[in-house]
């Protein structure tokens, strides 16, 4: 009986995977009889089997006890072969083999080994990358972007062309504006890129309905993400230094129907939440920038986005909550260096202090976890303080336990064989690595990475079990977090509400759309002295130089698929006039000055000349650090040339993940107006056109600062420190700490028109009765400073007081004669302690006003989250004193004078008796 068992179930396999396994080449339908879910009683019982004879196919079974079922029910040898991102199934037991590596950062990309594209969906949706999105400070927008990859994420896997797990977002802060990956993050502020995080990664899972569900073991999916790269990572290769050694919904709906197509996954490693700590880092473009909070919504809605089902958003239970698809928050943590001057990420060693970890890396990744509910976290190459991310136990407990996490944590790829061969952190032989390893992320319940992004852990740990230094109950435990998120994706049980999804739901008007109007509101002008909008009836010839002028693949960035489509913004200009084209440079790097007399000529002859300069994947991008923060090349030469040969309106248009100084540009009177693109998805150059003849009125703000040229040269991407050092010279990192000059500042952003904030209610106080038990903390007294007799409380120390919410509200009025959106930035600056951060952010809102009108907007504030500190000695405080709320632009132009549109501030006295 066993024997025919065995040989139905592998006959069972062989038509249960055929969606899987079909040829890239091979024309792809879906039809609802076929198979793609494991737990299909038709097919069991058309082989004379009944269903309910195994447990796990049994549905009125909780999901922890299904999948305990399931994983008993392996060998030894099995289990081991489901540690790998391709994991290999069990045929005797009907399992089909799953890729867990997928990603979607901005779209459904092929660059994982989950995904792939053929004649029948040739492409997927092309967003802007995360830094543009990210300047919208838009937190719907993050969610319906993470709504929409995931639908076509899901219309992929139901024609095997996709999975239903995506390694997204990138959340590391921007530390240093030279990162190559600035691109992929939302930016430098940690607040800023923890609410990224939070709404991107709720728009990739978010079930509708589902969304608030209390047992995240049991929460359904729409697709899942995955935070990275957890942590301090932000270097890729800089100066030799490189990152291996280094010690939103809308994309949901198409990550679905790719899924349904057969050609996607359901896990999808994105977003990058990775904050911007350098500009020179290769990978900002991938993240929502500089501040932790905004990162951190960003991932709160994007995650949501791509995993919330609808009418499943609030379930209690996360280990049944249904999924969408699986989001994966990376990469964890302190992970921005690629390769920077000999130093690689896979050899970096991030030195951070407590207190850098704990107020500007790990909060994007905290509210991954905890508001967005994202199913998969993503460890990184680097060490941190010595120990490789992946192999730290605190760090990977701080996830599971202190942030209360249900789901699945993987390596970053090749990680562990990093760690072996890069980091020389395990023993020299391969299976004692392996014990090592295991010993250190294995032993603890729910602490532990649970999947080899490779084949390391695969090939050896049968052999470290068979020694006894590892336990195979510690294998269980991964295998049951890893499937209980494709329970939770409805890999087993199948899932109607997405089995419709097909081709049709790939690239739709409604998505192209979407990501032009992602693209409209992430663009931020940086400079107009009243020559935007261009009326098309007097500017009828158009100059349009430059090496992006006519960009197409240049503007989907890293980690893009193959686009439905492009719009370059040579065609989208062609449209509204007459244009006489010249590149200027033959690329980025523009070499030589043999293109500029052509396009001088061209901008001679025009009513205004616009000009696309900036950088691309050459300059900047995975595993490629920026060396400066210049233009390339001869830009500066085609830019100046042309300048000094006209009268006419010049407008430069910048395409590029991080900032760039150009100074020069801002300071010449010639120069009547920059836009900044970012890197602008594609449907870019119609969104660029739209802002450029006034169809849209601009009100993307800057997530990340824009510094001098030699910023580059007063600090090295090595230094993790995140505060100024004035004796060496050392400048500080982001708008938080940075004491020198900037380019243009974080938060920087014009309009066509003009806002006034008027404050209307504010809360002045907040007082607080400790009790004997409640301890005083010290502070760092600047010198001549009074200190106060009980100068801050630590935040755990706080829960009986029961302190009011911090309410205010302001009217925002557009006094201008055109519509517009205002992006209000709320920042608290601390008492005047040293060593703290001059300001951070705790709240923004984006509003659209139209001409002539004013709107009222209500604040509250929670007192411990958006006043507290961290102290040098790692305490988190709420510090006693006046606390300034700031509210509004405080710099209109970018020269540092605050001269903004009506910021306003108050302050808020904290005090503490006994």
């Amino acid at each position: 009986m066993g024997l025919v068992k065995l040989l139905v179930f592998l006959a069972l396999l062989s038509v249960s995977t055929a969606t899987r396994t079909i040829s890239k080449s091979s024309s792809l339908t879906h039809a609802s009889s076929d198979f793609n879910y494991v737990c299909n009683a038709e097919k069991f019982a058309s082989y004379g089997l009944e269903m309910s004879m195994y447990a796990f196919c049994n549905k009125s079974l909780p999901y922890n006890v299904r999948v305990r079922d399931l994983v008993d029910s392996m060998t030894v040898e099995e289990k081991v072969q489901q540690l790998g991102n391709k994991a290999k199934g069990v045929p005797r037991l009907g399992l089909p083999p799953y890729q867990w590596w997928s990603e979607a950062l901005h779209g459904v990309s092929n660059v994982g080994p989950g995904t792939f594209f053929n004649e029948t969906i040739p492409g997927a949706t092309s967003f802007p990358t995360v830094i543009l999105s990210a300047a919208s400070f838009n937190e719907s927008l993050w969610k319906r972007l993470g709504q929409a990859v995931s639908t076509e994420a899901r219309a992929m896997y139901n024609l095997g062309m996709a999975g239903l797990t995506f390694w997204s977002p990138n959340i590391n802060v921007v530390r240093d504006p030279r990162w190559g990956r600035a691109l992929e993050t939302p930016g430098e502020d940690p607040f800023v890129v923890g609410r990224y995080a939070v709404n991107y990664v709720r728009g990739l899972q978010d079930v509708e309905g589902h969304e608030n569900a209390r047992d995240l073991n049991s929460r359904p999916l729409k697709v899942s993400a995955c935070c990275k790269h957890y942590a301090a990572y932000d270097v890729d290769n800089w100066l030799g230094v490189d990152r291996y050694h280094f010690d939103a919904r809308s994309v949901s709906t198409e990550a679905r129907a790719m899924y349904n197509l057969g050609m996607a996954g359901l896990t999808f490693w994105s977003p990058n939440i990775n904050v911007i700590r350098d500009p020179r880092w290769g990978r900002a473009q991938e993240t929502p920038g500089e501040d932790p909070f905004v990162t951190g919504r960003y991932a709160v809605n994007f995650v949501r986005g791509l995993q919330d089902v609808e009418g499943h958003e609030h379930s209690d239970d996360l280990n049944s909550k249904l999924l969408k698809v699986s989001s994966c928050c990376k990469h964890f943590v302190a992970y921005d260096i690629e390769n920077w001057q000999g130093v690689d990420r896979f050899h970096f060693d991030a030195r951070v202090t407590t207190q850098d970890k704990l107020e500007t890396f790990q909060p994007p990744f905290e509210m991954c976890v905890k508001e967005g509910d994202v199913s998969g976290v993503m460890c990184s190459y680097n060490s941190v303080n010595g120990i490789p991310s992946c192999a730290d136990r605190n760090l990977l407990n701080t996830v599971r336990s202190k942030w209360s996490f249900h789901g699945y944590v993987t390596s970053d790829c090749d990680s562990v064989q990093v760690m072996h061969m890069g980091h020389k952190f395990l023993n020299d032989t391969e299976e004692d690595a392996v014990a090592q390893f295991s010993d250190i992320l294995l032993k603890l319940y729910f602490v532990g990475m649970d999947l080899d992004c490779g084949d390391y852990m695969s090939n050896f740990t049968v052999s470290a079990i068979v020694k006894g230094k590892v336990r195979e109950d510690d294998v269980d435990q991964s295998l049951t977090n890893l499937y209980i998120v494709l329970m939770r994706l409805g890999f087993f049980d199948g899932n109607p509400i997405y089995e419709s999804l097909g081709k049709d739901d790939v690239c739709t008007k409604e998505h192209i759309e979407l990501a032009a109007d992602a693209a409209r509101q992430g663009i931020v002008l940086l400079k107009n002295k009243n020559t935007l909008p261009l009326s098309p009836n007097k500017y009828k010839n158009l100059a349009v130089v430059g090496p992006h002028a006519n960009a197409t693949k240049a503007m989907i960035g890293n980690y893009a698929g193959i686009p439905c489509r492009f719009v370059s913004p040579l065609d989208a200009l062609s449209k509204d006039a007459n244009v006489s084209y010249a590149m200027g440079c033959g690329d980025v790097h523009c070499p030589n000055d043999t293109f500029i007399r052509q396009a001088v000529e061209a901008a001679k002859n025009a009513d205004a000349t616009i000009i696309f300069a900036g950088l691309d994947l050459s300059v900047e991008a995975e595993g490629l650090d920026r060396m400066d923060l210049l233009l390339p090349g001869n830009q500066s030469l085609l830019i100046n040339e042309i300048v000094s040969a006209v009268t006419n309106p010049v407008i430069l248009v910048i395409m590029s993940g991080s900032g760039v100084d150009i100074s020069f540009a801002k300071f010449n009177p010639k120069i009547n107006s920059i836009i900044w693109a970012g890197y602008p998805g594609e449907e870019g150059g119609a969104a660029i056109a739209d802002v450029i003849f006034g169809r849209y009125n601009p009100g993307g703000r800057l997530p990340m600062t824009w510094y001098q040229a030699d910023y580059a040269h007063k600090l090295p991407m090595t230094s993790m420190q995140m505060r100024p050092v004035e004796e060496l010279g050392y400048p500080g990192r982001t708008y938080k700490f940075f004491n020198g000059t900037t380019v243009y500042p974080f938060g920087y952003g014009l309009s066509y028109t003009q806002f006034n904030i008027t404050l209307v209610k504010k809360h002045r106080y907040i007082l607080c009765q400790l009790n004997p038990l409640q301890h005083c903390q010290k502070m760092k007294i600047k010198p001549g400073h009074f200190e106060p007799p009980c100068a801050a409380v630590q935040v755990d120390d706080l829960s009986s007081c029961n302190l009011e919410e911090i309410e205010f509200t302001i009217e925002l009025k557009n006094m201008g004669e055109r519509d517009g959106s205002y992006t209000v930035i709320v920042y608290a600056a601390p008492p005047d302690y040293a060593g703290l951060p001059s300001k951070q952010v705790v709240a923004f809102r984006r509003v659209f006003v139209q001409a002539g009108e004013s709107m009222t907007i209500e604040f509250k504030l929670d007192p411990i989250k958006s006043l507290n500190v961290v102290t040098d000695r790692a305490y988190v405080v709420l510090p006693s004193g006046e606390h300034n709320i700031m509210i509004g632009d405080g710099d209109g132009d970018g020269d540092g004078d605050g001269d903004g549109d009506g910021a306003v501030k108050f302050p808020v006295d904290v005090g503490f008796y006994y």
